[in-house]
């Protein structure tokens, strides 16, 4: 093996061009990863009150559950209700066309947003901490004496059907899942 000042330069340079390929790599995967994490709230704010159908805010918390508040959409009194859960960088809003067909057919429903959407301060864990949130929406629809609780469906997409799938394995109440696009 040929040894000399000029090979040790050559590996040198080579080593120094390697580690910012590494660094830079490890950057633009960085930044990614927050941007999935973190996709940014603020979206469109629900006023319940401009709204069609006799929303009603149900407030929703629990155990390592931020408080937030619902819409509330009464169908039939004492029907099955249907909690909507939307996908990963999207909101509630996005959902209200879906809910106002589910209303027409009698159905309850109730829209609400993760954490890190719409206008709820957080993080998404893209899917974990959402199971918890979507079973204390279920838990704040159960309370309600106009709702059967023992009659509840969840419509998810995406992050949310996930979290729909992963809610309703660990809930009797929830009877029946519908989900579009989930990931494993």
């Amino acid at each position: 093996f040929f040894y000399s000042a000029k090979f040790a330069k050559f590996t040198t340079a080579a080593l120094a061009v390697l580690a910012l390929v590494v660094v830079a790599v490890l950057l633009l995967a960085g930044f990614s990863f927050y941007g999935v994490v973190s996709p940014g709230a603020g979206g469109v704010a629900i006023d319940p009150h401009t709204l069609l159908g006799n929303p009603h805010v149900v407030s929703i918390s629990g155990p390592g559950v931020r408080l937030r508040d619902g819409i509330f959409f009464p169908g039939q009194a004492g029907g099955p209700t249907i909690v909507l859960a939307h996908g990963l960088r999207s909101q509630s809003s996005a959902l209200l066309t879906l809910a106002a067909a589910f209303q027409d057919n009698s159905y309850n429903v109730l829209v609400f947003d993760f954490s890190g959407h719409g206008g709820v301060k957080g993080d998404t864990t893209l899917g974990y901490r959402e199971t918890r949130e979507l079973l204390a929406a279920v838990d704040a629809v159960a309370q309600r004496d106009d709702v059967d609780p023992q009659r509840i469906g969840i419509w998810g997409h995406d992050m949310g059907a996930y979290a729909a799938l992963a809610a309703a394995a660990s809930d009797p109440r929830i009877r029946a899942v519908a989900v579009d696009s989930v990931y494993d």
